[in-house]
């Protein structure tokens, strides 16, 4: 029929090696009726079988009835039900006189089976031809299966290779997202160290100018209070009376040593004043460029504790995947900050503390030695001065007396407050900042290197057990 043709082409096309056709009954049928329906049946529906036998379950069914086999394990069954039955009853004898008959039956029944002849029964079996049905699935049906099976159990293996990789490849994700992050702001925090720079060293030219305008106030103070006064030389000359010696009235000049003292550090605290004003200014300036290396330290912290945040609580998606794995992830990126950030942080800090020692070195500078400062220079230009004059008594058609400008007034108090030391430290190329920011980048990416070195070892352990289960799925695959 159509129909029965639809539906063995439904389910049965793609099962033709494993599908076997049988057509019970041939029993209440002759051989040509058999042939005749077995040709039609190969011819029919071969598409859809690899063998089409005529059998009869009844004749199967009757000849393995009276295999002697089944029948003395049919006897035994009723030897043991019965004295089960019996023993129940004579529960109290002293022996086993009571089982005698039934036990003599059952030795009855064991020697009528083993007497029995079966040659009808073989050739009933024979007819039924179920042993060709039995060698079918024996040689051809179970060898298939076995191999089915086989191959069901390889793409099983297969598949569980196939989650367990994808679950270590989540794992390996993980540490290439932290590698990735590294890596990607180094650019941005070296970039943020130069815009460091380029803010406060402008900072720093602004300072220097308040220390130079402090020098010109002391050196204009101090010229103002250079004083003249009358001094007087003795000048030989020859006459017929002998040498003669003539008292000679000069200009002379002194350097009022009180009241430069007065006017620049006690009446009106001049030079103090403008000294801590310096001071307040570079002060702000540590205090910012300290909390903008804190700020660059901030670029990478932020972006690693962005990259924590959902990774503290990874979790395996399949329930095949370890546990201990997953759990060992957790806790790598529970302690980031131990294993990454803080080596960035130390160096922050080192960067901090040697901001600070320059400050605390200018500053000083500026607070303790101003005024000793200032008193050197006074002193050794009013001792220069005296020289010049002593030189102009004696010779004064050579030497002239010595008046210093401004400049160099200003030029001696640079020379004794070690101005060349300070100008070094702020407007140099390589300034105080320039240095710490110079090294500063040199230690981020030292650290960077280590960083993404480490990273990557934890992630190649990953890496090692992915290809190791890749080379066990290629084995099962390959078998």
């Amino acid at each position: 029929k159509e129909s029965e043709s639809a539906i063995l082409q439904e389910y049965l096309a793609n099962f033709k090696s494993k599908s076997l056709c049988v057509l019970n009954q041939k029993d209440k049928f002759d051989q040509a009726q058999i042939d005749i329906t077995t040709s039609y049946m190969e011819k029919t529906f071969s598409e859809f079988f690899a063998k089409i036998v005529p059998i009869s379950a009844k004749q199967a069914l009757d000849s393995r009835v009276n295999e002697k086999e089944v029948r003395l394990q049919a006897a035994l069954n009723k030897l043991q039900k019965e004295f089960k039955r019996v023993s129940s009853i004579h529960m109290n004898a002293p022996n086993l006189e009571f089982f005698t008959q039934e036990f003599q039956s059952y030795t009855q029944a064991v020697k009528a089976i083993k007497d029995h002849d079966e040659s009808d029964d073989m050739q009933t079996m024979k007819e039924s031809n179920i042993a060709e049905v039995l060698s079918f699935i024996e040689k051809r049906l179970r060898p298939q299966a076995l191999e089915a099976k086989k191959f069901s159990i390889r793409k099983d293996l297969a598949s569980v290779s196939e989650i367990i990789i994808k679950e270590y490849e989540t794992i390996s994700g993980v540490y290439s997202a932290l590698e990735e992050i590294i890596l990607i702001k180094e650019d941005e925090t070296i970039q943020a160290f130069d815009a460091l720079y380029l803010k406060h060293a402008k900072e720093l030219f602004f300072m220097h100018e308040k220390i130079d305008e402090i020098l010109n106030l002391i050196a204009q103070n101090i010229f103002k209070n250079i004083k003249e006064s009358k001094g007087i030389r003795f000048d030989k000359s020859k006459s017929l009376l002998g040498i003669k010696i003539t008292e000679v009235e000069y200009d002379a000049l002194s350097v009022d040593h009180d009241t430069i003292m007065q006017e620049l550090f006690y009446r009106d605290e001049q030079i103090p004043k403008q000294v801590k004003s310096a001071l307040r200014y570079f002060g702000n300036i540590e205090r910012q460029s300290s909390e903008d290396f804190r700020d660059v330290f901030r670029i990478l912290k932020y972006a690693i504790q962005a990259w924590q945040e959902p990774y503290e609580q990874i979790k395996k998606h399949r329930e095949i995947a370890s546990d201990e794995e997953f759990a060992n992830t957790r806790q790598f990126v529970s302690k980031v900050y131990e294993n990454v950030i803080l080596d960035y942080h130390r160096a922050t800090l080192v960067n901090i503390s040697a901001l600070e020692k320059q400050s605390s070195y200018l500053s000083a500078v500026l607070s303790f030695s101003t005024q000793q400062s200032v008193e050197k220079t006074i002193f050794s230009i009013a001792s220069n001065m005296a020289k010049q004059a002593k030189l102009f008594e004696r010779e004064p058609l050579k030497y002239s007396i010595f008046k210093p400008s401004i400049q160099t007034i200003k030029e001696a108090l640079k020379k004794d407050f070690s101005f060349e030391i300070i100008e070094d430290l702020l407007t140099s190329r390589r300034n105080y900042l320039y240095k710490i920011v110079e090294r500063a980048q040199e230690q981020f990416k030292e650290i960077n290197i280590q960083q993404v070195e480490y990273v990557r070892g934890e992630k190649l352990k990953i890496s090692k057990k992915i290809e190791q289960i890749n080379i066990i799925k290629n084995q099962i695959i390959q078998k």
